[in-house]
């Protein structure tokens, strides 16, 4: 069969045009994959069932509500502590008292527990158990509380124990986060006040949960005023004069808050301390605890990769005490 020069042209024409052909498909494809990628999500919910109008409207009512009533509380806890922090206001001040009870002490939320993780009991939690001997309705106090759930040393004896207790985070997102997971217990944003009178020192949030007191703020770090209340303070706002587990992990501040606990009326059973950050190592806790009628338990240090949970805490138990 003979080709003309037209079927030639023709040929050559659609030889050359066929790369760009090939171009203008990849083309397509990568745009339709970056269009899913990007607006998939979007898409479906466009086309799935969504809440009505007046759901919507009360969502959105509900945010704005609860964002107005956190700005609110801010602003009433400043006006609630001016003239209420340090050295000459006492501990047990009447006024400061009632100033953390009605400001400061949030209670338990009356709402299903809302986890992003199995429930795990943490090697402190274990110890603590075993200890106390399966001890149900039991008291925490846990300082360090993060988001309320990962490396949350009292969640597991809050959830198979049926304890209560108090949290403390002073990490404003974190304790957004530990709020919305609807813990059974009291928590407070706040630091516990290494000084033993109420005060404002400068908090350095860090992104791994890490956040702490410092003395000393030098440029790029994320710094902001922190209310540190004293021990014996939160005690008497709650009404509590015992303990069964105390949780304290607070970036090297732990001994400096421990010497400001009046051990002759609270009655501490069990001690988890973090000795990383400290200064004087293990020692200076064992040296000051065994001061206080308390015997040193163990050594626990370990870290979870699979879990992101790590510890390096000494346990300590009351000599005198009795399960």
């Amino acid at each position: 069969m003979a080709w003309s020069k037209e079927d030639m042209r023709n040929g050559n024409a659609r030889q050359r045009a066929s790369p760009h052909r090939k171009a203008l498909i990849v083309s397509c494809v990568f745009l339709t994959l970056l269009f899913v990628y990007t607006y998939g999500i979007t898409v479906i919910r466009f086309f799935a069932p969504c809440p009505s109008r007046s759901e919507l409207e009360f969502q959105l009512r509900d945010f704005i509500k609860y964002r107005s009533s956190q700005t609110k509380s801010e602003q009433d806890k400043d006006a609630a502590m001016k003239n209420l922090t340090g050295a000459n206001v006492a501990w047990n001040d009447p006024k400061l008292v009632s100033v953390v009870k009605n400001h400061f002490v949030d209670p338990p939320r009356p709402y299903v527990t809302k986890f992003s993780l199995p429930l795990t009991q943490t090697p402190q939690a274990k110890a603590a158990d075993a200890i106390l001997k399966g001890k149900t309705a039991g008291f925490f106090l846990e300082c360090g509380g993060l988001d309320g759930e990962r490396s949350s040393n009292t969640l597991w004896l809050e959830q198979k124990r049926d304890w209560n207790g108090v949290l403390i985070e002073m990490d404003p997102s974190y304790y957004m986060q530990l709020r919305g997971k609807n813990r059974k217990c009291y928590s407070i944003n706040a630091c516990l006040s290494p000084n033993g009178y109420p005060d404002t020192l400068s908090f350095r949030e860090h992104e791994l949960g890490e956040g702490q007191l410092v003395s000393e703020v030098s440029s790029g770090m994320d710094i902001h005023r922190a209310y540190c209340l004293p021990f014996r303070t939160i005690m008497l706002a709650l009404n509590r004069t015992k303990i069964d587990y105390l949780s304290l992990d607070v970036e090297g501040w732990e001994l400096p808050i421990l010497r400001t606990v009046d051990f002759d009326q609270i009655d501490i059973s069990v001690i988890s301390v973090e000795i990383k950050h400290g200064k004087g190592g293990g020692q200076a806790y064992t040296d000051f605890l065994e001061s206080k009628g308390f015997i040193y338990h163990s050594h626990l240090h370990f870290h979870d990769k699979v879990l992101f949970l790590g510890g390096n805490d000494y346990i300590f138990v009351n000599k005198n005490l009795k399960v």
